[in-house]
Order: C-alpha cells, then structure tokens, then sequence
C-alpha cells in the first residue's frame, strides 16, 4: 500500500509540473502586422486596408498577442513543431484555445500563417522594426 502512494504521488508531480516548449524557432519570435488575406483555389491576395492594423507577436517565452487596432484579441501560449510535409521543412504552429494548428513559414521578413490544406486562406505578415 505504501508504495502505490509513493507511485501515485510521484505520477501527480510529474504530471504538474509546468510543460517545456521548445526555443529553437528564433526565426519566428517577433512583431509581425498583416499585409494580405490569401487562399482559394486561385490563391488570390486582398490587401488589408491601410487603416487596420493586426499585429500578431510571437515572443521568446512561448507566448503571443493577437492585437487588432490597439485591442487585445487573444494572448496564450505557442507551440511550433514539425509539419506533415517533412520534405519541405514544414512547420506548424498550434495556439488558442484547444490548441488551433496551422502551417507556419518565414522566409526573410515575411511571415505565412495558414491553414494546413493548399487551398485554405492565410495571411500574410511582414516583421516590424
């Protein structure tokens, strides 16, 4: 009886303890503000109007803020991690609430945020300075 309270107490204080995220996806932290709404078959592009500003910030500690015009929209915690297309370095990113996954891609200052099939809408964020 006694060890099955040690083995049950040493279950509850592993699984408390607070989950590690990984780091290693530096090329991602940062401000970024929306430019383009993509996606459809034809993968057509509509700029976002100059008066909106969306900033989504992914910070170093695995946290980020989805801003629209100055208010907060959203804030939690990211994971990135591997993607179904390993040939291409596929990446996604899951945060929200239950975990909301979608592909994720930076090639110099530009961002891509989208859903997982081709066809779906995205958007586009170019990094702020």
């Amino acid at each position: 009886m006694r060890y099955l309270v040690i083995i049950l107490l040493a279950t509850i204080s592993v699984s408390c303890k607070k989950e590690e995220l990984p780091t290693d996806n530096k090329e991602f932290v940062g401000t970024w503000r929306a430019a383009y709404g993509v996606g459809g078959v034809i993968g057509s592009r509509q700029p976002v109007p100059k008066d909106t500003v969306i900033l989504f910030q992914l910070n170093a500690d695995n946290t980020y803020r989805s801003i629209y015009n100055g208010r907060l929209l959203a804030k939690g915690k990211y994971w990135i991690g591997p993607g179904q297309d390993n040939r291409n370095n596929e990446k996604i990113i899951m945060y929200g609430l239950g975990g909301f996954s979608q592909r994720i891609a930076v090639q110099h200052d530009t961002l891509f945020i989208g859903h997982i099939y081709p066809t779906a809408p995205g958007v586009i964020y170019v990094r702020q300075r």
